[in-house]
């Protein structure tokens, strides 16, 4: 059976009108859920809208990271990205979201290791034509990335902004001549932006900028003018799931989802690796050693958490230009993802000691109690 035939049920049934979708893109670490924080605060009274989320990693951080607030309905697809991975997780999650939910309208936030062109076709396939109507598409870069050549000349990057409709510039406090001229840089590169760009501080942007159905994305798809015979195998990454300091490979269908904290895993994907751990809400990490330990990680892009220290909750965003934590409400567990990248790497594609050893100083940075139960 097609993935168009188990969907189609689905998305009758759930579609009366099409819901303006949103997408918002952009590289790890640009501020792509702060932006949608912000966007979510601006919900008009008695509306509901609904957040699909990707993860690379498979704990699901950011769902803890977005504001509760009544209205909003959050589904997470964990463990790869929505465009390389099997498009039926996505396509699933975003059936249900829709049919459970009944949304007025809808966001897509994507890892940053995602292909938004892929995406977007996926979106245009006719299943979801009565389904969904997808307005301007976002693309945030942090004021640093612009400085980076690592950043802008990232091939991921370059697909995201190729298909944007709207120039999102985080952290415009930190603002200064070159980073202007580098933002003129982009906008030469692409002209579309020019009267598309905005320089945000905290996430802060008016809805009504991002609100509107651009008129190339009207564009209905249509069979060729010649027949063609093609052939297509869904393929992804191999799911791994690691006890905590066990490392047991476990089944590729293993879902983390399902395993009761703690736990830990390693995942290797699209020239990168994610390790994450999961860990119980009664642990509590002291705050100082806990900082420093995680800027000790090789070859890291993106380190983000919610934990439990003894200062209270906290909310972790790193990116390599940015070192951000601040106070949280708290979540049902500590949640922990650490991304880095094995490009242009002689070290093997896995390297469980690696993280096996800097697991053992991550749970040295717990307060005394915990580290007295786990390390006899």
């Amino acid at each position: 059976m097609t993935i168009n035939a188990m969907l189609k049920p689905i998305v009758q049934a759930s579609a009366i009108q099409a819901v303006p979708t949103h997408i918002i893109t952009g590289f790890l670490g640009a501020g792509k859920t702060t932006v949608l924080n912000g966007l979510l605060a601006q919900k008009p009274v008695g509306e509901t809208w609904a957040v699909l989320m990707n993860e690379f990693g498979k704990i699901g951080v950011d769902q803890a990271l977005i504001r509760q607030q009544d209205g909003i309905a959050i589904k997470e697809v964990i463990g790869g990205c929505l465009c390389c991975t099997s498009q039926l997780p996505m396509q699933v999650a975003l059936s249900r979201l829709l049919q459970q939910t009944k949304p007025d309208r809808l966001f897509i936030e994507p890892t940053g290791l995602a292909h938004a062109d892929q995406l977007i076709d996926q979106l245009g396939q006719a299943h979801w034509q009565t389904s969904l109507q997808l307005q301007a598409v976002v693309c945030v870069v942090s004021a640093a990335m612009l400085l980076d050549a690592r950043y802008r000349q990232h091939s991921i990057l370059l697909s995201q902004l190729e298909v944007s409709d709207i120039l999102l510039v985080s952290h415009a406090d930190e603002m200064q001549p070159a980073h202007e001229q580098a933002m003129q840089q982009l906008i030469a590169q692409y002209p579309k932006f020019e009267q598309q760009v905005y320089l945000i501080e905290q996430g802060r942007l008016d809805f009504q900028y991002i609100n509107y159905r651009p008129a190339h994305h009207s564009i209905q798809p249509r069979p060729l003018l010649n027949p063609v015979i093609v052939g297509q195998k869904p393929i992804g990454p191999k799911s791994f799931g690691h006890k905590l300091l066990e490392l047991t490979e476990q089944p590729a269908d293993s879902s983390t989802s399902a395993l009761e904290p703690p736990f830990h895993y390693v995942e290797q994907a699209i020239g990168h690796e994610v390790a994450g751990w999961c860990l119980p809400a009664v642990w509590q990490f002291e705050q100082k050693a806990l900082i420093d330990c995680l800027l000790t990680a090789s070859n890291w892009l993106r380190i983000k958490g919610v934990v439990h220290t003894e200062q209270g909750w906290i909310a972790i965003n790193f990116s390599p230009t940015q070192l951000n934590y601040h106070s949280h409400d708290g979540f049902g567990d500590n949640r922990l993802e650490i991304i880095v990248t094995t490009e242009n790497s002689t070290e093997k594609s896995s390297n469980t000691t690696d993280w096996q050893t800097f697991e053992r100083k991550l749970l040295a940075c717990l307060r005394s109690p915990q580290v007295e139960q786990l390390m006899p």
